[in-house]
């Protein structure tokens, strides 16, 4: 019996280090961190209807629109790979000649700052449950939610894409107010605003790390603008295949 007693004490002994452990490996491991992301609706005065999803694992932007390009990128490196399901094309970028390159040439989408700058006016609030800044100039509002955790390089990339401000974080809503005249059509302008980005919903989503990779068995294009106008859209408007192609 003495012998017996001596054996159980001895597995209370493991049995209580093993809980101990167990206790401590749930309380040090991230709860699949990489696996949360959010994903966004958003429309964009260029691109049109966009859904962006973010996560520690990368960020997949897809056109929902009349172009129909998908780009996505991932750590450690961070490239940025553009491609069409349709064509069956892609082209990658590091991230520096991505943010250099962007999507689109300049004529077609001027690149205004990174930081929003002089707001006259700075204040938060809740929508889709996320708290977001709002910072406000005389002619222009900008709205964006702090990366909060996420990996810097997302917002690089999106300001690449949008060519609109980030202030570090991720932008949901720009808008601009003119006072002069269309340097086009030389119609007046005074107070008409133009909503450059919007956002209909921001969502909570488990990710898969597949969502941030490139198929692979696409060719290889000869460009970026290649893959973001797309075949059917360069042969169906001439004209657009211009505004993406003049530098």
């Amino acid at each position: 019996m003495p012998v017996l007693s001596g054996k159980l004490n001895q597995l209370r002994v493991v049995l209580l280090i093993l809980n101990v452990l167990y206790a401590f490996v749930q309380c040090t491991t991230p709860l699949h961190a990489a696996d949360k992301g959010i994903r966004l609706n958003q429309s964009h005065f260029f691109f049109g209807e966009t859904q962006l999803v973010l996560s520690p694992s990368g960020i997949r932007m897809e056109n929902k629109s009349r172009l129909r390009f998908i780009v996505v990128g991932k750590p450690p490196d961070w490239k940025v790979t553009i491609f069409r399901n349709d064509d069956k094309v892609y082209i990658s970028r590091s991230l520096k000649n991505f943010e250099e390159e962007g999507l689109v040439s300049d004529f077609v989408s001027r690149r205004d700052g990174r930081i929003f700058d002089h707001p006259y006016r700075q204040s938060s609030f809740m929508f889709s449950g996320k708290k977001l800044n709002r910072l406000t100039s005389r002619d222009k509002t900008f709205k964006y939610l702090p990366l909060n955790g996420l990996p810097p390089e997302i917002s690089r990339i999106i300001y690449a894409a949008y060519r609109l401000p980030t202030d570090g974080g991720i932008t949901v809503g720009y808008n601009t107010t003119h006072y002069a005249r269309d340097m086009f059509s030389g119609s007046k302008q005074r107070g008409c605003i133009e909503e450059k980005l919007s956002t209909r919903s921001i969502e909570d989503i488990s990710t898969d790390d597949k969502m941030f990779l490139a198929p692979r068995g696409y060719r290889l294009a000869r460009s970026v603008r290649e893959v973001v106008a797309g075949a059917a859209t360069r042969k169906k408007d001439p004209d657009y295949k211009l505004l993406f192609y003049k530098d």
